[in-house]
């Protein structure tokens, strides 16, 4: 008897048909993946994700409040808003931009509003789409690599609040996520006492009051390289 594996249910919602044409297609090659629902407008968001309850969002965010036709203009939906909605009222679905427009301000908000992933509408995008949905429904961040080197140089030159050992402790975190901490000090040479040690003068500095959220808050300030596509940050 062979036992089946849980598919990811998937939402993606995209103004453009041909857009959505081809995350269909591309998610019909996996069969871990299941696109139960597409929709074309702000509008569809809500009662999407209420209706079929996704573990994962591909929303493109400048996307129309209503699906338009032909050349009649439409107001653009407050894509944040509802993005912090989601977060508090549907926190299963985990949601992942998919945009022609990448700057490293939008994904900074992005991130603050809950986003796991933010992927370019690029070539590249068929030969990470899939990777990108598994990684965030493990519980990672994924972000585009053109989004990454943008992240990158927006760095550089900016103040610092954390010390270069500390700064090291968190992408040790990032480029382990699996590993526990008894794995990470070794890797650091120190013991589990000095890492919790510093990891607790990590948390004072950000004003954060775990690991989870020192990492996404070093993320947001620029202070931490995003992952690359294939190291989920948790």
């Amino acid at each position: 008897m062979t036992l089946q594996h849980k598919q990811i249910t998937v939402v993606a919602i995209d103004d453009h048909e041909l857009i959505l044409q081809g995350i269909r297609y591309l998610l019909e090659k996996n069969d871990d993946i299941k696109l139960v629902a597409e929709g074309y407008a702000g509008s569809d968001i809500v009662p999407l994700v209420a209706r079929h309850q996704p573990e994962v969002l591909l929303l493109d965010i400048g996307i129309p409040e209503e699906r338009s036709y032909g050349e009649q203009a439409a107001s653009r939906h407050s894509v944040f808003a509802t993005l912090h909605l989601l977060q508090t009222e549907y926190p299963y679905t985990r949601t992942i931009i998919v945009s022609q427009y990448g700057t490293p301000l939008l994904a900074k908000a992005a991130l603050s509003a809950g986003v796991k992933g933010y992927l370019i509408k690029d070539d590249a995008l068929t030969s990470y789409l899939a990777n990108a949905i598994r990684t965030v429904h493990r519980g990672g961040i994924f972000f585009s690599r053109s989004l990454q080197s943008q992240l990158i140089q927006a760095r550089i030159g900016e103040p610092n609040p954390l010390q270069p050992r500390q700064i090291e402790i968190l992408t040790a975190f990032v480029l382990k996520p699996n590993e526990d901490r008894g794995v990470i000090a070794k890797t650091l040479g120190i013991s589990v006492s000095t890492l919790n040690y510093h990891l607790g003068r990590i948390y004072d500095v950000l004003k954060v009051n775990g690991l989870a959220a020192a990492l996404v808050k070093a993320m947001e300030m620029d202070l931490l390289p995003v992952p690359p596509p294939d190291l989920p940050l948790m």
